[in-house]
């Protein structure tokens, strides 16, 4: 799959990621549009503020590089049990 990925301040690059693989109680979506939020904006120009990529979040342990957005929108490929 193609990903806008966020490196940090004005650095968004489209890269190749594999195909995530949902788990119990998950689906797959294929998004076809996704909102960019004011503070998603903020991270691109000024960031990492609030989304950082050298070391992991202190709330969801994640470390970047991240893809960043909100509100999608898309199709679902796979339903699993659970949802």
């Amino acid at each position: 799959m193609r990903a806008a990925v966020y490196h940090g301040a004005r650095d968004i690059r489209i890269e190749s990621l594999p195909v995530p693989i949902p788990g119990p109680g998950e689906l797959l979506l294929e998004v076809r549009s996704s909102g960019i939020c004011g503070t998603d904006a903020l991270e691109w120009d000024r960031g990492p503020i609030l989304t950082p990529v050298d070391e992991p979040h202190p709330v969801s342990g994640h470390g970047g590089p991240t893809i960043l957005g909100q509100e999608l929108g898309g199709r679902v490929l796979y339903l699993l049990p659970g949802v």
